[in-house]
């Protein structure tokens, strides 16, 4: 799994938890690329990170651009509405309310972290 964000790695470090970082194989942050979202490049380096090809992946996005991002890149895209409503995350494959109804479709239950 990786993390795609706009945030500078700094940033990222003192507002996600390490208990959280720690799940994600890699991350790539806004300042790590030369072209941010909505160009495809942040999640191009997260697959080739990877090691994951395109067809093989599938981001979660909560914004248009990271949308725009991930289809540009050539990647299935769900999103979930926590701060945005479904309208504007248009290009998405499917879009979910929360984090609790993607994890119901995803892993046929809720998220227990």
């Amino acid at each position: 799994m990786a993390i795609v964000t706009g945030t500078a790695r700094h940033e990222l470090e003192v507002t996600l938890p390490q208990e959280i970082l720690c799940y994600f194989e890699v991350v790539v942050t806004g300042d790590e690329v030369k072209r941010g979202k909505p160009d495809p490049e942040p999640y191009l380096t997260a697959l080739s990170k990877l090691g994951v090809s395109s067809d093989r992946a599938l981001v979660v996005e909560n914004a248009p651009l990271g949308v725009r991002a991930a289809k540009a890149a050539g990647i299935c895209c769900f999103a979930v509405e926590t701060s945005m409503q479904c309208p504007r995350l248009v290009g998405a494959e499917r879009s979910f309310a929360d984090i609790i109804s993607l994890s119901e479709f995803l892993l046929g239950k809720p998220l227990t972290l």
